[in-house]
């Protein structure tokens, strides 16, 4: 199965999930694509984050080294949908609410 791996930097934690994208991914398409397995993947560890924060926290989706250029707010389980549904938009950063 594929992994997604972490670091911690203090308050960030930098989430790896490379070997999840789909062989189609673009460094500058507006979407990521990620394998249906990635996206269940990362789903899992979406549900281990809601596990062990009760408040609002973010995500940023963006290729390492780039800025994101949109902030979304988003539910829960309306990011767990978008990931999904693979529509998870590059350089997001999206704000997730408890």
């Amino acid at each position: 199965m594929t992994a997604w791996s972490a670091e911690l930097d203090g308050d960030l934690v930098y989430v790896d999930g490379h070997s999840s994208l789909a062989d189609d991914a673009d460094w500058n398409a507006p979407v990521w694509s990620i394998t249906e397995e990635g996206r269940a993947s990362l789903i899992k560890t979406l549900d281990l984050i809601y596990g062990h924060l009760r408040g609002e926290f973010s995500i940023e989706a963006a290729w390492d080294g780039d800025r994101t250029l949109e902030v979304v707010r988003i539910s829960r389980d309306g990011l767990r949908r978008l990931i999904a549904d693979n529509r998870m938009g590059n350089r997001v950063r999206y704000v997730v609410n408890p």
